[in-house]
């Protein structure tokens, strides 16, 4: 079926998030919905985005989403400084509301074939998703201060689009 009708399936689970800092500014990035299992092994949703996009946060809207009757239950950031990824919890109501389709997590190969899901900051084009393609051109095993595995991507990340799904065939 090809990357077009992965992302028509995905496109409902990838989010623009904007935060207010506590320097009284605002910016976003983007964020996807997957399925977790919370200490009680309860199911439970999390919004997956970049570490940085929550640094800083006094407030956060998630777009096109009424979540004010969904507090999150809890916000995991890893304490380890070079994981630059973070999990907000939501309950699991949350899926039945929203007709989530839930994005695993797992590994790629270098020359894999990817889609790459954002909000990416350009004029005139606010609160617009934007995908394409590209692919894994080289696997890393330490990012500045960081000893985690990394991807290269043939194609870059705008600013806005960080947290956002890289997403493969499989």
């Amino acid at each position: 079926l090809g990357f077009p009708y992965i992302q028509e399936h995905f496109a409902g689970s990838v989010k623009l998030i904007s935060v207010a800092l506590k320097d009284g500014s605002q910016t976003t990035g983007t964020g996807f919905m997957s399925v977790g299992v919370c200490d009680d092994n309860r199911q439970e949703i999390l919004f997956i985005t970049a570490k940085h996009c929550l640094s800083n946060v006094t407030s956060m809207i998630f777009e096109e989403w009424d979540l004010e009757k969904y507090e999150p239950l809890k916000i995991h950031v890893p304490s380890k400084k070079g994981v630059d990824l973070a999990a907000i919890h939501f309950p699991w109501e949350l899926v039945a509301d929203y007709k989530i389709s839930s994005i695993e997590l797992g590994q790629g190969s270098i020359l894999e074939p990817i889609l790459v899901m954002g909000y990416p900051n350009i004029d005139g084009y606010d609160h617009t998703l934007f995908s394409v393609t590209g692919e894994i051109m080289a696997l890393g095993e330490a990012y500045l201060e960081s000893r985690n595995p990394y991807w290269f991507i043939s194609h870059g990340i705008k600013g806005g689009s960080s947290g956002g799904p890289v997403i493969n065939k499989y």
